[in-house]
């Protein structure tokens, strides 16, 4: 998450009458608040509490990425201390996420989804649909890594509810193409390949639509797979050389190596 969109979330407790009115009209939508962010969130972002939340996250996030999981899982507590302090349960529900992707790196499934369901719940609680989908979406991750994919789709519905609110389009327009991506790999893995290739098509579109190409090529990626485990070896050959032509863009060369060695496999390849 990035620092302008964390600044916002402690923003949001200086204009916190205008984010009721906003939740008022049933729509979430967030443009009221949004649009008077800029001086107040410079004023917010002067602040040494908000100044010190925002460090502990960057240091936390690094140490997540170099495997330090000591050092992030203090840094993310301090930070929720913060969020605490301040009341504000944007910042509250965005430090418990983090404090869930640690656990989830480390193999703890059950501590994870205690904290992504913590940060879920006060999203939700604080009519934020974008935190709520990716906390409901980290869930569904854990399950589907357990193998559960029956609960792990239960999750990604939840968050496609989410993320289609218009408020969660707004502020994280990538948000539903990843949970249909999600959706699609668990009913993909349990061989339902009907539903899987209808949420990897609505996954494609969203991502073309918003040009991610490197998240496209990996969906016609699957969609190739899906197609060509059942045989449907034309549809196949189509979505590789579709992923084929993003990679090459991308100058990605080992999706490119993936894509030629897939290719190599269907009959004539």
């Amino acid at each position: 998450m990035s620092r302008a969109k964390i600044v916002f979330y402690f923003f949001i407790l200086v204009v916190g009458a205008a984010l009721v009115a906003c939740a008022e009209d049933g729509g979430g939508n967030t443009a009221g608040p949004a649009a008077a962010a800029p001086a107040s969130a410079s004023a917010a972002a002067g602040d040494p509490l908000v100044n010190t939340y925002l460090e502990l996250i960057a240091t936390g996030e690094a140490a997540l990425d170099s495997g330090n999981y000591a050092v992030a899982l203090d840094s993310f507590n301090q930070a929720l201390d913060i969020a605490n302090q301040r009341n504000d349960p944007l910042a509250r529900s965005h430090a418990y996420r983090l404090i869930g992707v640690h656990y989830y790196a480390q193999n703890q499934y059950d501590q994870a989804i205690s904290n992504y369901t913590q940060a879920a719940t006060i999203a939700r609680e604080a009519n934020n649909a974008a935190l709520e989908g990716n906390a409901l979406r980290n869930i569904g991750v854990v399950y589907f890594d357990r193998g559960q994919f029956d609960l792990a789709i239960e999750q990604y519905n939840q968050a496609l509810t989410a993320a289609r609110r218009p408020d969660a389009r707004q502020e994280d327009p990538l948000l539903e193409g990843n949970v249909l991506f999600s959706l699609a790999k668990a009913y993909h893995l349990r061989g339902e390949y009907g539903p899987a290739l209808e949420n990897y098509n609505q996954a494609l579109e969203d991502f073309e639509s918003l040009d991610a190409p490197s998240l496209a090529a990996s969906v016609l990626r699957n969609i190739g797979i899906a197609q060509q485990q059942q045989g449907n070896n034309t549809e196949a050959l189509n979505a590789y050389n579709r992923a084929l032509e993003l990679a090459r863009q991308l100058s990605d060369p080992t999706m490119e190596q993936e894509l030629l060695d897939r290719i190599s496999t269907l009959p004539g390849g």
